[in-house]
């Protein structure tokens, strides 16, 4: 008896997760025959799972969507590249022809009450209807990530208009074009996303103005602006919560380093490609010892040769992680590192005897590049992976 109940609850669950609701099957029909009427995204490869007849009733097991297996609502619209182009990607994105863009009609998804993750990356989208945008998101409670990247929403007001959907913890705009004179107004609208966690705004054309309102967002931990035209200066206050920054391949200044030092929760962060040297002023590379917490610094890349003016990291305990690749370096105080990528160069490690005299050194892999280890007075006893 109690083996047939147990059939019985395992078929109810397995029902139930494949049966969605009514009113959400027709929304994802009429999504499909909105996408139909876009040139750019119509094909006879789209969504062919998403057709209304009596044997493709349980639309929760139709592609790019999952469903919540107690409630068979969906949650998770998974609609990025609906043209499948395998060349729509982050070489190609930008040569889409201007005539290929299309506008989006937000409120095809609003009867997706309880949806909480929505992916519509890599589809050309140019902006939205009119009266259409992402304000009308606002009525789903529930949602917590919006993935735009790799679009067009460059000069539609996408700041404001998100700005309303305040559930986001997640916010994907990479490769928008996104520049920096936006409207004030719609960078302000930022702030109003009080349970924004991380944003990623990498690969576009961003300075450092509209940037500052980003600071008003208390509950940020991670801020992605790799490959803009950043230079450092909005981060003389706020962000007390980040913990993972990347200003890789940016503009950084020598008051950058001493700006960052305000960011005191940082674990993570990122200030490859900058063209930082050693000759940027001492107070500068010192005030990155006070990132307490700081366990991964990638400086890979930059103009640092002499690296003597980085003899202030073997303060932070907790850094476990250091890349300094492509930096063409001579000289490193070694002395208290834990893990270093040291790849692609000669590096001369006077501070560093011999591989007997550093029982914790490991290596991870063994390149045909030179390293000279010379003789010195101090051991390696933190120094666990040396990438050679």
């Amino acid at each position: 008896m109690k083996a047939l109940l147990w059939v019985l609850v395992i078929f109810v669950q397995i029902h139930e997760y494949k049966s969605c609701l009514e009113e959400e099957r027709i929304g994802l029909l009429h999504l499909k025959s909105f996408l139909k009427s876009i040139p750019y995204t119509n094909s006879n490869y789209l969504l062919p799972s998403w057709v209304d007849n009596s044997k493709s009733i349980e639309c929760c097991g139709w592609e790019r969507v999952r469903c919540n297996s107690t409630t068979s609502h969906i949650i998770e619209l998974s609609l990025e590249n609906l043209k499948q182009d395998p060349y729509y990607g982050e070489h190609n994105y930008e040569k889409v022809n201007f005539g290929d863009r299309w506008l989006l009609n937000v409120s095809m998804l609003k009867p997706f009450k309880e949806l909480r993750s929505l992916d519509i990356s890599f589809n050309a989208i140019g902006g939205w209807i009119p009266y259409e945008g992402f304000e009308k998101l606002s009525s789903l409670r529930n949602l917590e990530i919006l993935n735009l990247g790799y679009n067009f929403f460059h000069d539609n007001g996408i700041l404001q208009s998100l700005g309303d959907v305040t559930s986001l913890k997640t916010l994907n705009l990479t490769r928008n074009l996104l520049e920096g004179y936006f409207p004030a107004q719609g960078w302000k609208s930022l702030s109003r996303l009080e349970n924004l966690e991380k944003i990623d705004l990498s690969h576009n054309h961003l300075n450092d103005d509209p940037l500052q309102s980003l600071v008003a967002v208390k509950t940020l931990k991670d801020l992605n602006l790799a490959s803009n035209q950043v230079t450092g200066s909005f981060l003389a206050k706020g962000l007390e919560n980040l913990e993972i920054l990347d200003l890789s391949y940016n503009c950084l200044n020598h008051n950058a380093l001493q700006s960052l030092a305000v960011v005191k929760s940082l674990k993570n962060l990122n200030l490859a490609g900058n063209q930082l040297t050693e000759t940027f002023p001492t107070r500068g590379w010192e005030s990155l010892s006070r990132l307490e917490k700081l366990e991964i610094l990638d400086l890979s890349f930059n103009y640092i040769i002499n690296g003597s003016c980085l003899s202030s990291l073997t303060t932070i305990k907790s850094l476990k992680y250091l890349n300094l690749a492509g930096n063409n370096m001579t000289f490193f105080p070694v002395k208290g590192m834990y893990c270093m990528d040291l790849s692609y160069y000669f590096v001369d490690f006077p501070t560093i005897s011999n591989y007997s005299m550093a029982p914790y050194l490991e290596i991870l892999n063994d390149r045909s590049e030179t390293v000279e280890l010379r003789e010195t007075h101090y051991k390696c006893l933190q120094l666990f992976y040396l990438t050679i």
